[in-house]
């Protein structure tokens, strides 16, 4: 079922909305949207709400049918192609002969509201609301992320502080190089001394080379870009990784088991048991599955393997969807951090590597400058060796400021690799930072609110399985449109904008009503809406429109 248009008077005046087929944003006050959400399900069911209201639909078959109520609640149901009445069973009246257009699809008011309608409750938490105790966990919240903050703020100085050494290095190679040049040919004692010196630092960074091809081994090297991306993430797999996906994997089947019970007692009145079986798939398992998603894709960030509503959706909700999907993510997880160490030994190799040619760049101008001839390895190394045994039997002291830049320069690459060695994973600190905010604007949200909320992230899932739910398509009833009432208005900026994009993807496979007056979410809408997206109605719209 997808609706096309909704018809009615207001205080005499006609009124109409017209659905875009993906998503509708209709900007009502609160203390409207309760009549307009009445009017809609009573025109459907047949309760007096509904009296003189009309709707269009295009049911699963692709006909376009109009519901009609009179002001008695009398309904017609007309084919609008072919303008022939389309009949309904007795068995579908209600007791005082209204037609039902729920029971016609095996519904009851009760489920079918609990599959269209997405009120603020949806995302409501499972733990005992107490301001007092999210206060001071928001005050503790704040507090990790002003760490955090500090933190991630000590790790860019020390980025800086190698960029400064790294530039400190560059300016003495340059100032040596030209008091080398300047020295000239009457100063070649000066000139075998910084040739000796430059073989010394050429023969350790070979040796340095040497064993870190050694340990690198036969791996293969990585490009640029993918290199950069596996420094980025961490070198061991979290402990708990497999146990998070266990969980995972035992929350679908359990919501499996028990959609299965419900679907197999489904009936035009609920018995005891389905109610039992009702509430603790709602109450119990439905939070607890997304807790154990939410888990595992927090486990899985740091490493780049994203478990979101997209995914979700693709692998499917069902249980063997979880198992498919997480052990994928396990393979993912395992990859990345072998890739990630890898990297780090290919990252130690090209640092030596470019190292060894820096120094025999320099070995070789200041063998050039003493009229050696280099055409290979064994030259230079020759030449090493003979200035090596010349500048033991050279005193000129006419050298002293370039063997102090030399000195200096030397100083200044050990403390580089001691910097570099101990370089905190920026990355990971600016993900922290990034999930530290989000639980403040969380817990604030909450306090906002009034009531716990979920997350941000469990907030998507919920819906991602909501749309999925209503708009399913079996043999007992039609496809279900979501209706959601103001429900986001209490997360913050960030994430209700990223909750509104979820929405809009949900969009694609099942049809989304959203009733609202945040300007929030209005002013989303709109920067939609320009693009032919979505469609919004103003209430000054539905007032004007015939």
């Amino acid at each position: 079922m997808r609706f096309e248009e909704l018809a009615y008077a207001v205080d005499g005046l006609p009124a109409a909305v017209r659905f875009h087929a993906r998503l509708t944003v209709v900007c009502l006050p609160a203390e409207e949207r309760a009549d307009w959400i009445a009017r809609l399900f009573g025109v459907l069911e047949g309760t007096r709400a509904g009296d003189s209201t009309s709707v269009i639909y295009v049911d699963r078959r692709g006909r376009r049918i109009g519901l009609d109520r009179d002001d008695q609640g009398s309904a017609t149901l007309i084919e609008l192609a072919t303008g022939a009445e389309v009949p309904y069973s007795a068995s579908h009246l209600s007791l005082d002969g209204r037609f039902d257009w729920f029971a016609s699809n095996g519904l009851t008011f009760r489920a079918a509201s609990d599959l269209i309608l997405v009120g603020s409750g949806a995302f409501t938490g499972n733990q005992k609301y107490d301001a007092r105790a999210i206060g001071a966990k928001l005050d503790e919240a704040r507090k990790r992320l002003v760490r955090a903050e500090g933190r991630l703020k000590s790790a860019t100085t020390r980025l800086g502080r190698r960029d400064e050494l790294r530039d400190r290095i560059a300016a003495l190679d340059e100032q040596i190089a030209e008091e080398t040049e300047r020295a000239g040919g009457g100063a070649e004692a000066d000139a075998v001394r910084a040739a000796a010196t430059a073989a010394d630092e050429w023969w350790r960074a070979v040796a340095a080379a040497d064993d870190a091809r050694r340990t690198f081994g036969s791996r293969p090297r990585l490009g640029a870009d993918l290199l950069a991306l596996a420094l980025a993430q961490p070198t061991d797999v979290p402990e708990d990784l497999e146990s998070l996906a266990k969980a995972c994997r035992a929350m679908a089947e359990r919501r499996d088991e028990l959609v299965d019970r419900l679907e197999g007692d489904a009936s035009a009145e609920v018995d005891e048991r389905a109610a039992d079986t009702r509430r603790e798939l709602i109450e119990q398992v439905e939070p607890a599955f997304v807790d154990a998603l939410a888990a595992l894709a927090a486990a899985s960030r740091p490493f780049d393997v994203t478990i979101d509503a997209a995914r979700i959706e693709a692998a499917g909700i069902g249980a063997a969807g979880i198992e498919a999907m997480s052990s994928d993510v396990l393979a993912e997880v395992a990859a990345r951090a072998a890739e990630a160490r890898d990297a780090r030994l290919q990252r130690a190799l090209e640092d030596a590597e470019a190292e060894c040619r820096a120094t025999r760049e320099r070995l070789e101008r200041h063998l050039a400058g003493l009229g050696f001839n280099i055409d290979g390895i064994g030259d230079l190394a020759a030449g090493a060796e003979s200035v090596a045994a010349r500048a033991g039997k050279s005193d000129n002291p006419s050298v002293e400021d370039t063997r102090r830049a030399i000195a200096e320069r030397r100083k200044l690459e050990q403390a580089l690799q001691r910097v570099e060695r101990s370089l905190p994973d920026l990355a990971a600190l600016t993900d922290k930072h990034s999930v530290l905010e989000q639980d403040v604007a969380a817990l604030e949200a909450s306090l906002n609110a009034g009531r716990p909320l979920v997350s941000a992230q469990e907030a998507e899932m919920i819906l991602v399985r909501r749309a999925a739910e209503a708009g399913r398509n079996d043999r007992r009833r039609e496809p279900l449109p979501l209706v959601v009432d103001d429900a986001l208005a209490h997360f913050g900026t960030s994430d209700k904008r990223r909750l509104l994009d979820a929405v809009a993807r949900c969009a694609d496979t099942t049809q989304v009503v959203y009733l609202t007056d945040d300007p929030a979410t209005v002013s989303w809408a709109s920067s939609q809406a320009s693009g032919g997206e979505i469609s919004l109605w103003g209430r000054d719209d539905i007032a004007t429109v015939a």
